[in-house]
């Protein structure tokens, strides 16, 4: 499923200088007794109007987003895992690149080359490290 991508260009009112910061009502009476108010604040800029809808069409994406029963926390889980739709937890990666580091004259590590501006690996060749792009493209 793709990712919701919710509006981010929401806005606020903006009332004239004249309104003093408070907002003006005049009050109406109906027929029942009650009373209804009718703004007449004066605005540079009315703001979006935001309701239940925005707030369930977040949750339902954040809802969507990650299931946190799919968050792979230890090696062990990583081990077992045999389909996509999981996710690691920043930790696990830690541990697996200090895993592949360690003791090891071919040792690798995830990297991120500012240069290039892509992710990859190094490599320990020798007393150098030399950087190796992953062929997937990932970049920043």
């Amino acid at each position: 499923m793709a990712k919701a991508i919710l509006p981010t260009n929401f806005t606020d009112d903006v009332l004239n200088e004249s309104m003093d910061g408070k907002r003006r009502y005049n009050m109406i009476p109906n027929a029942d007794g009650s009373q209804s108010l009718e703004d007449v604040t004066a605005y540079d800029q009315l703001g979006s109007n935001f309701g239940a809808s925005n707030i369930n069409a977040m949750n339902q994406a954040i809802n969507e987003s990650f299931d946190k029963n799919k968050m792979i926390s230890d090696m062990d889980e990583l081990d077992a895992v045999t389909q996509s739709g999981y996710g690691v937890d920043a930790l696990v990666v830690k541990e697996v690149n200090e895993s592949l580091t360690a003791d090891n004259a071919q040792a690798f590590k995830f990297a991120y080359d500012s240069e290039s501006g892509k992710y990859g690996y190094k490599v320990k060749e020798a007393d150098t490290e030399v950087f190796v792009p992953f062929s997937s493209g990932f970049s920043n």
